[in-house]
């Protein structure tokens, strides 16, 4: 049976790209007419509908995200939402806040706040994804599920349905909506997906990183072992080189001949276990401080209105 949805070639697609970047009201109509004959496509969010995105760090996690907005407003700033940010792990909230701004001329200035609700915060930008973005929807890369107007596919097993509805038994083996290969469509080592890595290359630093990563673990586990030389050493068969050490040498030490430096590598480690400590309490301490500096405030202004009546 033919698919009488339409689908949308790849001129079409550029003529909706331009529209969007230069006449706003002819992208809305383009698309309105796209939802009512039923076509599949993908668009992106239009350069008027971005907003600049910035986190706001060591603000108490119960701090309402009302009087958050309300803060920044007062300042100049047109906010648009207000999110807490939690640990990606054990979802606990963070004293962090995601907060999206309406674009204007004057947003510049707000990573030069140091104080909102009475407490001393950083303003930062939003750690950037150097991903290639696939969509949730139909697994493709390239666009995301929002303005994706494709049937969706299931990602487990590339037939046409959302992923939430797979009902399939586990022993079942996957297969990639994007190259029917027998993994799912996220899959880093996907066909499809290093072809566009190789395409771009700026993208999937991350992912080209673990991947390969990966490839090294898997090879290693499949070289079999073998039993040390012991012929240079016929007296002492397991005697050790006194130049070897499990622990890695430095550049320098390698190249003038001398034995790794282990004083340096446990040193390494104490700083390394100090600055988790650091942070740790510095996590804990900072929500601490800013509850002491709103009973602080609320005390004071509770002084000044008994003195005042």
């Amino acid at each position: 049976m033919e698919n009488s949805t339409p689908l949308i070639s790849s001129t079409c697609f550029h003529m909706i790209k331009q529209l969007s970047e230069s006449d706003h009201f002819a992208h809305k109509k383009l698309i309105r007419l796209l939802k009512d004959i039923n076509a599949q496509y993908y668009t992106y969010r239009l350069h008027s509908e971005k907003s600049q995105r910035i986190v706001v760090k060591n603000l108490h996690p119960t701090a309402p995200v009302e009087d958050i907005a309300a803060a920044i407003e007062e300042i100049g700033h047109s906010v648009k939402n207000v999110i807490n940010i939690k640990h990606h792990q054990t979802k606990s909230p963070l004293p962090m806040f995601f907060v999206d701004l309406n674009l204007q001329e004057s947003d510049n200035d707000i990573f030069s706040i140091t104080a909102l609700l009475h407490t001393k915060v950083r303003i930062e930008e939003p750690h950037k994804k150097q991903e290639i973005p696939q969509c949730l929807n139909c697994q493709s890369y390239g666009h995301t599920r929002t303005y994706c107007a494709y049937p969706p596919k299931c990602v487990k097993c590339g037939d046409i349905h959302p992923t939430s509805s797979y009902i399939k038994p586990t022993d079942i083996p996957a297969k990639c909506a994007l190259c029917s290969g027998p993994h799912p469509a996220n899959y880093k080592e996907c066909l499809i997906f290093k072809q566009l890595r190789q395409k771009h290359p700026n993208f999937s630093n991350k992912s080209a990183n673990t991947s390969s990563k990966t490839a090294n673990i898997s090879s290693f586990n499949h070289q079999p072992l073998q039993p040390p030389d012991t012929t240079n050493s016929p007296g002492h068969p397991h005697q050790l080189d006194e130049n070897f050490s499990t622990h890695p040498r430095a550049y320098a030490n390698a190249a003038k001949g001398q034995p790794p430096n282990n004083h340096s590598n446990s040193t390494h480690n104490n700083v390394n276990s100090l600055t988790k400590f650091l942070d740790k309490f510095k996590s804990i301490i900072n929500p601490l401080l800013s509850l002491l500096t709103q009973v602080l405030s609320n005390l004071i202004n509770s002084i000044n209105t008994q003195n005042a009546n």
